[in-house]
């Protein structure tokens, strides 16, 4: 199987796609659109592994070196409905040299909602009409729902799939 890549390193691809990062000094050039939009005068992006943060080209060496070494200070910044504790003091720097306009999160990534997968499965929740059907058949044909410590559980969780493709996979492995 292929490699696991952790959150940060995810992370570090999605600034490298979403800006032109110079590679002599780290910094933001610009966007990474058509219009080469100028990008933020700083980006600090966190998970539970740590942070990254990098710098516009334009912004002063001096106040650079400070917003990076600040930055790199703060503990990993994973909850995105609370700022870092270090935002004051990093826009406190900036300040020095231009008036920070705009401060705040941004969104990365948004998921679309009702997103349809077309497949031949039918998914069952065991709290559904369908689900109590199927329930009774499991139990009259004698079909153990088995957890991941192979225990034999008495009721199927609201996803049915999960616990059909858990003892399919189960029992595939002990044949073997």
């Amino acid at each position: 199987m292929g490699e696991q890549i952790d959150d940060l390193r995810l992370l570090h691809i999605d600034v490298e796609s979403m800006f032109v990062i110079s590679d002599d000094a780290d910094r933001i050039e610009r966007e990474n659109d058509p219009e080469f939009s100028p990008g933020p005068r700083v980006v600090l992006v966190g998970c539970a592994q740590g942070n990254i943060v990098h710098v516009r080209h334009d912004v002063g060496e001096e106040i650079a070196r400070s917003v990076v070494a600040i930055a790199k200070e703060e503990p990993p910044w994973r909850d995105p409905d609370v700022l870092p504790q270090c935002l004051g003091r990093i826009l406190g720097l900036l300040s020095r040299e231009q008036q920070t306009v705009r401060v705040g999160p941004a969104l990365i990534h948004q998921l679309p909602n009702h997103v349809e997968y077309k497949n031949s499965a039918t998914i069952v929740k065991s709290d559904s009409p369908e689900g109590e059907k199927t329930d009774c058949s499991l139990h009259r044909t004698r079909i153990a729902a088995i957890d991941d410590r192979c225990r034999i559980r008495q009721r199927w969780p609201p996803v049915g799939a999960m616990v059909a493709s858990r003892w399919r996979a189960r029992r595939s492995r002990q044949s073997r």
